[in-house]
């Protein structure tokens, strides 16, 4: 009797062990299949559900963890013990998932794990989507002094090589005043070049513009609100009675110039431009110079005795072109000027000194020559207000 009893235990022993076995096995399948889901379950995110990865670049995006959030932090996100996860992270510990086009992965990690953007808001766009340009009001102030004959019929013959680069290359709404006795060239499109009759002396150069600025000087078209300026002055001298600095405190004094203006010069450089029978200074153009360096007023200065002005003109209006684009994104929320401020372009963070915050218009802009390229994906870190 014993023996039968004992052979019954033995079966029900075996197949307890069987059940248990196959218990585990099930538990596997279900953990792998679980992962699987759950990589399923986060690559659809990125097409569906919160939409991570479909927002339009260029619309910006909220603060950390907001609804609108373009990086796909997403809300609610947890590991199984029930803990917040990091921005981007499955509960399974896998690394964030890919939003946006390939241009902003970069971006997207600095934003998630950089301290630099720990605590900041982010908005994103795609530079080709600001990048436009601003109409161009250009003032240029001929000397016509009597050691001055030749270069104002040089200035005669080259306008026309801007108004070819602004016109027919570009498509640029500007206008041309020119301050001087009677140097427009013939034939001039009056809609686009006005003259403005005055007398342009050795050293009077920044008054007489001063004075334009200040509405001393009447003029016949007056200047637009909201368009890019630019001065060129043509002179074999230096200015006196107004300074780089005092004609500086003229520009931010105006809303109509100021954070808009360039200043340029075909001046006499000291150790560049050297005497000969058709070309001569008086004294070297300290005074343009610094205003070409300065950074509310920063443009070029050329050599006055330069043979050709030609290529001297068509680089000019290279410049004064790129100058018109507009290269700065309004931010969509008030950000706080005293607060910090990150750029990252492709992933990539930038130095300070290639952009600033303009308070006035909540915009990052960028620094001549320190603009994207086109289609690059920017991030923009700040602190709201």
């Amino acid at each position: 009797m014993a023996a039968p009893i004992i052979g019954i235990l033995k079966l029900v022993a075996v197949l307890s062990l069987a059940a248990l076995l196959k218990s585990c096995s099930g538990s596997a399948g279900l953990s792998g299949s679980s992962s699987k889901s759950s990589k399923a379950k986060n690559s659809q995110s990125s097409k569906g559900g919160d939409q991570v990865g479909e927002h339009d670049l260029g619309s910006g995006g909220g603060g950390p963890g907001s609804d609108a959030d373009i990086f796909g932090k997403g809300k609610g996100r947890v590991n199984k013990k029930g803990d917040q996860l990091p921005p981007g992270m499955s509960p399974e510990g896998e690394p964030p998932v890919p939003v946006g086009p390939e241009a902003t992965k970069g971006n997207d990690d600095l934003v998630n794990f950089d301290p630099q953007f720990k605590g900041l808001s982010n908005e994103q766009f795609v530079v080709s989507s600001v990048t436009t340009k601003k109409p161009l009001d250009l003032i240029i102030a001929v000397d016509t002094s009597g050691s001055m004959g030749e270069e104002a019929v040089k200035v005669q013959q080259n306008v026309s090589v801007l108004t070819s680069a602004f016109g027919k290359e570009t498509g640029l709404d500007y206008h041309i005043w020119v301050l001087a006795n009677n140097v427009l060239p013939a034939g001039v499109d009056p809609a686009r070049i006005s003259l403005i009759p005055r007398e342009v002396g050795s050293n009077n150069a920044l008054s007489l513009l001063s004075d334009l600025i200040k509405g001393v000087i009447a003029i016949p078209k007056p200047f637009r609100p909201d368009t890019q300026k630019a001065f060129i002055v043509v002179t074999d001298d230096n200015a006196q009675n107004v300074t780089s600095q005092a004609f500086i405190g003229v520009i931010q004094a105006d809303p109509r110039f100021k954070g808009k203006t360039s200043f340029n010069g075909l001046i006499w450089i000291e150790g560049v431009s050297k005497e000969s029978q058709t070309c001569s200074g008086a004294a070297p153009g300290t005074e343009y110079t610094l205003l070409s360096k300065a950074q509310e007023t920063a443009g070029a200065v050329y050599d006055l005795c330069a043979n050709d002005w030609n290529p001297v003109f068509v680089d000019l209006g290279k410049r004064l072109i790129q100058q018109s684009v507009i290269l700065e994104y309004k931010l969509k929320t008030q950000a706080d000027p005293q607060g910090n401020f990150v750029v990252a372009v492709n992933g990539t963070k930038l130095d300070p000194s290639s952009y600033r915050y303009d308070g006035e218009r909540n915009a990052i802009v960028f620094a001549d020559g320190k603009a994207p390229p086109l289609g690059s994906a920017v991030v923009v870190g700040f602190k709201p207000k």
